[in-house]
């Protein structure tokens, strides 16, 4: 149907802008073109937590327990129309398995929540959580692949990340996001690996936010780490008021400021302006425009009704 053809072709643009967004990293690890790595490390890491955020809306909103009360709209639907249903409430355990495609493109995923209320699976009082681990593939027409998963993999400097996402809730209003391991890579069909990521917040340093829609969400503090595991760098990003809204998978004020080591070495600010806009500035004070590329879903997140 129409929708789906629609959602199969935004997997194709994600797919594809995904290469076109991460070469410069892969194609440049000696940094002979800085602000080129700059700006695919930046949209890497906001892809990343766009992307949780967005899920735990379109996904969670068919989940009782922590359905209206915490997301504020009985009439959340997923606007992903090949995804799969969460199952109910076992054992403290949630589940959900996505599978679709084109004929060109094919794209799976599943996912567990494990909630620390078990065997219910609450998620209304202070301290309560759940941890999301997961595996998604997609696979292009040349047969190319781009995975994600919680899954454990090794960095550049040899340690193992793994564990997925942890969601603590303070308030109905404020929200930890502790990514305790995710590892991305994009693989071309011969098996050569374009790129390799390994994602987690620091310890002690959860992203702080105030509510996973769009519309008004606020992530006011907390460091993400990025390894980049071919061009080996990795990329510190602190959070202060990144906001979004409804309509964009970007954040449209706020900054990050982005500390690189390794293979780059620099220390940036991004501010956040428009839509898929940002400008990076360094510390002498000399900027350029930036702009955006590789949302994974521009309509999830947007609190679509029935």
């Amino acid at each position: 149907n129409k929708k789906m053809k629609a959602t199969i072709a935004l997997i194709g643009v994600l797919f594809f802008t995904i290469v076109l967004t991460s070469c410069a990293i892969n194609n440049d690890p000696f940094a002979t073109d800085t602000n080129s790595n700059i700006s695919a490390a930046t949209d890497g890491g906001i892809t990343t937590v766009g992307s949780i955020a967005d899920d735990l809306v379109t996904g969670i909103a068919g989940i009782t327990s922590i359905d209206e009360s915490q997301f504020y709209n009985s009439n959340l639907v997923s606007v992903d129309s090949c995804s799969g249903n969460w199952t109910s409430c076992s054992a403290g355990l949630i589940t959900r398995d996505v599978s679709c495609g084109d004929g060109s493109l094919a794209y799976t995923k599943n996912m567990v929540l494990t909630f620390s209320a078990a065997p219910s699976c609450s998620f209304s009082s202070n301290g309560e959580y759940f941890v999301k681990t997961h595996t998604a593939t997609i696979t292009g027409p040349n047969g190319g692949s781009y995975t994600s998963t919680s899954d454990a993999a090794t960095n550049y400097f040899g340690d193992s990340i793994f564990g997925g996402t942890k969601i603590t809730y303070n308030s109905a209003s404020n929200y930890n996001i502790d990514i305790l391991g995710i590892n991305k890579k994009l693989a071309k069909n011969d098996g050569t690996v374009v790129w390799n990521h390994s994602i987690r917040t620091t310890s002690g340093k959860p992203l702080v936010i105030n509510h996973f829609r769009r519309e008004g969400r606020v992530i006011s503090s907390g460091q993400l780490v990025i390894n980049h595991n071919l061009a080996y760098f990795t990329t510190t990003m602190d959070f202060n008021s990144v906001t979004y809204k409804r309509g964009c998978c970007y954040p449209i004020t706020g900054s990050i400021t982005a500390t690189f080591t390794g293979q780059i070495k620099a220390v940036k600010t991004i501010t956040f302006n428009q839509c898929g806009f940002a400008t990076i500035t360094d510390i002498d004070g000399t900027f350029i425009n930036m702009q955006f590329f590789g949302c994974e879903n521009n309509a999830a997140g947007d609190d679509a009704t029935l």
